[in-house]
């Protein structure tokens, strides 16, 4: 497997292996960001000639066709052999090993916008005891489709793009939802069974504690000493939702609080709470509750 690399923040100008040159076109990057040593990019490519071009890249890579206009490119492992297209989607999906050959070819090809997922050795390596198939990392996947992961896809888009800082938990429990998808062991029964009492109760203390801070779902599973898809199933089995979800909802009960005082401003709640900005305070309560902060002190006569 290749070696541990840093993952770059949004660039000005993206080089490889993230941005390959492809002749005759015009790439743009819209948005970089990483979660549990999961690397996420969104580019868009606009294409004025034909292209055949190498894509391989220091780092294991999965890329997912977001939209397409033109003819379908596709991905091939030997540059004189196109790979048949076994799906009749836009969405193909591409998945290569860490400097395994890939090329990239189109005739026709006149725009897409793709999401590109990057795993490092570290990250790898680390799903070795979770319910992953590390051995699917070893292979490439080429031109293959799968709905759950187009789904995935989408929200990485959504959070990628968003204006707000994405919380970590968010950010955690969609990489490993991803990996899972991609590299899952269906054949292995699921183990059953909730957190502990003691387990469930400092988690909870621990979410409260540093419910200002950016918590990551793996703080949470060492402090349970619990591998993280199984600490995100315990949880979910002991409270019914995702532990960011559990989180927001902490967050908006607190701020609901510390709305009957007026002498504090909205803004200042969402910082006491955690949100990233009074928007994203608004967004997420409004969303929750059905209408913005603002109108629920009205409501309550504050």
């Amino acid at each position: 497997m290749g070696q541990t690399l840093p993952l770059p923040a949004i660039p000005p100008a993206w080089t490889r292996p993230f941005m390959p040159d492809y002749a005759g076109a015009a790439p743009v990057a819209l948005a970089a960001r990483s979660w549990s040593g999961v690397g996420v990019y969104v580019k868009g490519v606009r294409f004025f000639a034909p292209f055949c071009t190498d894509i391989t890249h220091d780092c294991a890579r999965l890329s997912i066709v977001l939209d397409l206009s033109g003819g379908q490119p596709d991905a091939r492992d030997s540059i004189a052999r196109p790979t048949p297209i076994a799906f009749d989607t836009i969405h193909q999906m591409n998945y290569a090993p860490a400097r395994s050959a890939v090329w990239a070819a189109s005739n026709d090809t006149e725009y897409f916008r793709v999401i590109s997922f990057t795993f490092d050795h570290e990250t790898i390596a680390s799903l070795i005891d979770d319910d992953i198939c590390v051995d699917r990392f070893l292979a490439p996947r080429l031109m293959f489709f799968d709905p759950v992961i187009l789904q995935l896809a989408r929200l990485f888009e959504l959070e990628c793009l968003s204006d707000a800082t994405t919380d970590t938990l968010q950010g955690d429990t969609l990489a490993l939802a991803l990996l899972q998808r991609f590299a899952g062991t269906p054949d292995r029964a699921p183990r059953r069974g909730g957190l502990s009492p003691r387990q469930l109760a400092q988690t909870v203390d621990y979410l409260m504690t540093h419910m200002t801070e950016s918590v990551s779902v793996i703080e949470l599973a060492q402090l349970n000493r619990l591998s993280r898809p199984y600490f995100i199933r315990a949880f979910r089995d002991s409270t019914g939702t995702t532990p960011h979800q559990w989180l927001v909802r902490a967050r908006l009960r607190r701020a609901r609080a510390l709305l009957h005082d007026a002498r504090l401003s909205i803004a200042a709640i969402a910082q006491a709470v955690g949100f990233a900005d009074h928007a994203h305070f608004t967004r997420i309560f409004k969303r929750v509750t059905g209408i913005t902060p603002a109108a629920w002190r009205r409501q309550t006569g504050q």
